[in-house]
């Protein structure tokens, strides 16, 4: 049986109790992971599958425990002050180069002896760092979950420029990748001749499932991310004015709050806005979130800055119609010549009121949009697809290291 390691970042409540933790963290983070396991749990005889994680708040510096045939290691993330982490806004991990996170990996990297180590995304050093110390000693796949680089004409401070070192070097010591369409060309800018292949991490077809439908729909409109510029909630905001006068009673949902963006207070205040946006808060589990697009008519992607959105998979396997910008692999949903989702150019907030009005004002086309984005998710984002895509590659990678 072959050992594949995965070096990532989760929390969900199995993990949550398995933990000694100084105090929990009750959002979830990270689902796609433990999606994937969902298919590795007791039912891919040919792997054993040991997987890496962090957690700032754990009481020893690494734990580790089995469930379901699944081998979990967690470590304790950071440079600890009393056994705690240091306040955000002290980054010594960074500073120290994640010195103590990448001796905690190494150590248990070097126990396992993994055939293959599995690294999930090159944005976050805080175990990625890890992988360059390692590269040498046993082959690596890295999965794209996204770029931190993208992030520097919003964030342009130290902690995101050593961020983006990380993740420029990461790109260009490993030569195994898989992600979506979009990142493949990302990644080729820095390893030109890097093995590229196909896959989308899988939603929760599951939970889909058992999400129940809603027929009469609460929310004319939803945005669900950080409530970031990069993001485009200001430009969300700003689609909610110019449409709360053209539809009667709008009602625009947002998950998270209304103090997670600073400008908003003023601008709902001096639009008028209080009756038109619903601040929901941020949903501990996807059950509830799931439920949230279930309930609304249309979901809003005004995104600067993503390959392809996790939401944005989401609302189209749970029905949902989606009008995003065209940025990143957001493209790529309408490559079978149908029209999946409604795209928008980026940055052109009227474009994208004047897709959303048409879209509530045609029962007929929102039916049609919806119907065809589900058809497509449950063939590119399913489990069962993109995880032999997985199994696939490790077989290969693995032969080519045994010759």
């Amino acid at each position: 049986m072959k050992k594949i390691l995965w070096l990532c970042t989760f929390t969900d409540s199995g993990k949550r109790g398995a933990l000694s933790l100084w105090k929990g963290c009750h959002v979830e983070v990270g689902q796609w992971i433990p999606n994937l396991l969902q298919s590795f749990e007791q039912k891919r005889s040919e792997f054993e599958i040991h997987v890496v994680s962090t957690e700032s708040w754990l009481k020893p510096s690494v734990q580790s425990w089995q469930r379901n045939g699944i081998h979990f290691h967690c470590f304790k993330s950071g440079v600890p002050v009393f056994g705690r982490p240091w306040p955000a806004k002290v980054p010594v991990d960074h500073i120290s180069g994640f010195v103590l996170n990448r001796k905690r990996i190494a150590r248990i990297v070097n126990d396992v002896k993994p055939d293959l180590i599995h690294l999930f995304g090159v944005e976050n050093p805080q175990y990625g760092a890890a992988v360059l110390d390692l590269i040498q000693e046993y082959p690596v796949v890295v999965t794209i979950q996204g770029f931190i680089h993208r992030e520097l004409d919003y964030h342009n401070n130290l902690l995101t420029r050593i961020r983006c070192d990380y993740e420029q070097r990461l790109l260009k010591a490993c030569h195994h990748y898989m992600g979506d369409y979009e990142s493949e060309k990302v990644v080729r800018e820095y390893c030109f001749g890097a093995e590229y292949r196909y896959m989308y991490f899988p939603v929760n077809e599951a939970l889909v499932a058992r999400t129940p439908s809603c027929d009469n729909k609460l929310y004319d409109m939803l945005f669900v991310g950080s409530l970031t510029k990069e993001k485009g909630f200001g430009d969300y905001l700003e689609i909610v004015r110019m449409l709360k006068d053209k539809i009667k009673g709008l009602k625009a949902a947002v998950v998270g709050r209304i103090e997670s963006y600073a400008p908003a207070a003023e601008y709902v205040m001096r639009n008028e806005l209080e009756d038109n946006i619903i601040w929901l808060k941020r949903f501990p589990t996807q059950v509830e979130l799931f439920k949230v697009f279930k309930s609304s008519k249309v979901f809003l992607s005004p995104t600067y800055n993503d390959c392809f959105a996790s939401t944005i998979r989401e609302s189209m396997l749970l029905g949902t119609p989606v009008v995003a910008y065209r940025t990143g692999g957001i493209p790529w949903a309408n490559r079978d010549g149908k029209k999946n989702i409604s795209l928008i150019k980026q940055g052109d907030a009227n474009s994208m009121a004047e897709a959303v009005l048409k879209l509530l004002r045609n029962e007929e086309e929102l039916h049609e949009i919806s119907h065809r984005a589900r058809l497509f998710a449950e063939s590119e984002f399913a489990l069962e697809p993109n995880v032999q895509h997985i199994c696939g590659f490790y077989n290969d990678l693995i032969a080519m290291e045994d010759k």
